[in-house]
């Protein structure tokens, strides 16, 4: 038997490919601007990225709380008013431990039937983060007046760091599942649809085996 999203569910898997959407642009910006062969001044580059960076992970953590807001705990003025990525990941840990985004490859084997797998390493998970917003939060910061005076204007071609945090979490949002806390049904999301690529990919599973139907 299939299980059928509720209409609260399909509004949330609209909110949850918006943010999708965004997380491709801000990921497109970022790289355009980094991967240019002319150099640019370090410190705007790098407050420009990391400032792309915050977002994305903000976006993930958002995501994660519009996809879950059938928990009724999710449903309170401290969820809602709370604009932390890492605070929001900790919530959602208290409520649902498997909340979070699971990267994975997927093949269309009939209309209706999905086969996936699960990526094992080299995306952005739940610790790295965290790593990240705090690192961003530090990096959007001029600094004290010492190491201001210290500071010398530096032009660089390329920000090792910062491209390895944006392949991280290309390969989580890239092409991903998002489980319901009761098993009711599976997310399936894919950051590029192929059938229209200016849009991303989101659709419903009805079952936890993993047979997709699409909405």
């Amino acid at each position: 038997m299939v299980i059928l999203p509720t209409e609260k569910q399909k509004a949330a898997m609209g909110i949850y490919a918006n943010a999708l959407q965004e997380i491709r642009g801000r990921l497109w910006l970022l790289n355009n601007l980094i991967g240019g062969d002319k150099g640019v001044n370090s410190h705007y580059t790098k407050e420009f990225c990391y400032l792309q960076l915050r977002m994305m992970c903000e976006l993930i953590a958002l995501g994660c709380l519009v996809a879950h807001g059938d928990i009724k705990k999710t449903d309170t003025k401290a969820f809602r008013k709370e604009a932390s990525a890492t605070k929001l990941m900790k919530m959602l840990t208290d409520l649902n431990s498997d909340f979070y985004p699971v990267p994975i490859t997927m093949q269309k084997i009939s209309p209706t039937q999905w086969d996936q797998k699960e990526l094992k390493d080299g995306f952005l998970t739940k610790s790295d983060l965290g790593a990240l917003y705090g690192r961003c939060g530090d990096s959007l910061h001029r600094s004290n007046l010492k190491k201001y005076m210290t500071n010398d204007i530096i032009i660089q071609k390329d920000f090792p760091i910062i491209q390895a945090w944006a392949a991280k979490i290309t390969r989580l949002v890239d092409v991903h599942r998002i489980m319901l806390h009761d098993k009711s049904g599976v997310i399936f999301c894919k950051l590029i649809d192929f059938d229209h690529p200016e849009r991303v990919y989101v659709v419903w599973a009805g079952h936890t085996e993993g047979e997709a139907t699409e909405n």
